[in-house]
């Protein structure tokens, strides 16, 4: 893209609507995970998830406020505005700074660090010996489910069509929410049902979810390589990557200290791509625990209902609050 760039003075990046069917592929098959282990006291975790969460939201802008509450720049750079981003997240804060394309460019510059850096966070992040090492199958395109296949795409057609034909007026309902509500439901009836048949199910949905979710991470790598490009200064950039680099201490201390499985370091790993650039880090960077480690499934709990979409609500009226006439 650097090359392309310099060579032509332009830049490309794939469509939106690309990179919404590829999340909304992915989040049916994380929709189906969770519907399978769902139990009551799930519901109650995510409640103290979700509030916790909003706290740390409040107290972060809070905080941005009263020591930068004069400079929007320096608002926008240090504060909340990326976390949970989104593109009706962005044109609905635009209107508090002045620059018209500043929110989108911080956020992507600082996706693109935080994605090239996830390795070298993540390793250092672990401070536990793994018990046992769960080798994690390679994923391949043969003996695919076509009745998974072909659920998986008309889930994701149904999902991308209710949302820009129908329910589209309805703030922060996205397409990849009602796909993760469809799996959620097929997940749940799922439980019923055991033998080969639901194997081999349930391996296809995983296997199109996971090429899915690298497919959206590489376009979003393309959108963010653009930006840095078309956008970006070195005055940006220097001052994002020390923020990048503050937070990332903060978070390998924590979790040197306090994370004793493969489970925790999940969670962490998710807390610090979401405190700078969910969600697009977030996923890979959980993916990436899991890769190594096993599964966490408890923990998905947190990145699609709260990161994902809860957290938008309450974030908006926070920002909102502070910073509306």
């Amino acid at each position: 893209m650097g090359i392309y760039f310099y060579l032509t003075g332009s830049s490309w990046s794939p469509s939106d609507d690309i990179n919404h069917a590829l999340l909304t592929s992915f989040l049916f098959f994380i929709g189906i995970k969770i519907g399978m282990i769902y139990e009551k006291k799930h519901g109650l975790r995510l409640v103290y998830l979700f509030l916790f969460s909003v706290f740390i939201i409040l107290l972060l802008e809070g905080l941005v406020w009263i020591l930068f509450r004069q400079s929007p720049f320096l608002i926008q750079l240090f504060g909340s505005s990326t976390l949970a981003w989104n593109q009706e997240w962005i044109e609905r804060v635009l209107p508090y700074f002045p620059e018209e394309h500043s929110v989108n460019t911080y956020y992507q510059i600082t996706l693109l660090f935080v994605f090239l850096l996830s390795p070298i966070v993540i390793g250092l992040m672990r401070s536990f010996i793994p018990l046992q090492q769960t080798p994690q199958t390679n994923l391949t395109i043969r003996n695919w489910n076509l009745l998974a296949l072909i659920l998986q795409a008309t889930v994701t057609s149904i999902a991308l069509w209710l949302k820009h034909a129908w329910l589209s007026h309805i703030l922060f309902l996205f397409d990849f929410v009602i796909s993760m509500t469809f799996g959620m439901i097929t997940g749940w009836l799922l439980r019923k049902i055991t033998g080969k048949g639901r194997e081999l199910f349930l391996r296809t949905v995983q296997e199109i979810g996971i090429f899915s979710l690298y497919g959206f991470i590489i376009a979003m790598m393309l959108v963010s390589a653009s930006e840095l490009f078309v956008h970006g200064s070195l005055l940006i950039i220097g001052l994002l990557f020390i923020k990048i680099i503050i937070v990332s201490l903060i978070y390998i201390g924590i979790s040197r200290k306090w994370a004793k499985n493969h489970r925790q370091l999940v969670l962490w790993s998710a807390c610090w791509a979401f405190t700078l650039s969910a969600p697009v880090s977030c996923m890979n960077a959980m993916r990436s625990v899991v890769e190594q480690h096993g599964e966490a499934d408890e923990v998905l709990f947190i990145v699609p209902p709260i990161i994902l979409w809860l957290i938008n609500y309450p974030h908006y009226a926070i920002f909102a609050w502070f910073y509306g006439p």
